[in-house]
């Protein structure tokens, strides 16, 4: 969805014209993934495709080597924990780069293998915010505070670990009640 509340899906339109905006699609609960648009944009010696399940990531050969020897990658967006994005001015690229579950946090935008620089022509920066927008409607919803496990500090851990123990020796835990909420208290 763009910044006026439409949605404007690529792949109909040349990326010389903005195509015409439609209502986006409902982020929340979405239980058919090949229902929503496919989402292209061209970035600098590249383009991104969202589709489906799935964020690809193809660079013309010369850029490949900046990028890990990678000539496309691809990323499901079930593991994306995070969206970076700056948009382009006259004088300044834009980027967006994606976080990966269980993978090294980006460092340099412009030599990740999960990010992609652009221009601010044709149109482009509207095709990358309308990436954004939907990217992070999809993320938000498995990515909600309720869902995230609080850790507890090791001595705060390590003291009650002792205290069960006290109350297992005293007969007041039994072995199985006592295996239990240690696995609890170390996240098992």
């Amino acid at each position: 969805m763009a910044s006026d509340g439409k949605w404007y899906p690529t792949e109909r339109h040349s990326d010389v014209n903005l195509p015409e905006p439609l209502e986006a699609p409902s982020a929340a609960g979405i239980s058919d993934p090949t229902a929503l648009p496919v989402l292209r944009a061209k970035g600098v010696n590249s383009e991104i495709e969202v589709s489906g399940e799935w964020i690809t990531i193809r660079r013309k050969l010369g850029a490949k080597r900046q990028h890990q020897g990678q000539a496309e990658t691809r990323i499901r967006i079930a593991d994306v924990t995070g969206v970076q994005f700056r948009a382009a001015t006259m004088a300044v690229n834009g980027y967006i780069a994606f976080t990966v579950a269980n993978q090294e946090p980006i460092v340099n935008v412009s030599r990740s293998a999960n990010s992609i620089l652009f221009l601010n022509v044709r149109g482009r920066s509207a095709q990358f915010v309308a990436i954004k927008n939907h990217l992070e409607a999809r993320i938000s919803p498995q990515r909600s505070v309720d869902h995230v496990p609080t850790m507890k500090p090791p001595m705060e851990v390590a003291d009650e670990l002792r205290k069960l123990a006290e109350l297992r020796s005293n007969g007041i835990l039994s072995d199985d009640e006592f295996q239990r909420e240690k696995l609890r208290l170390l996240g098992a």
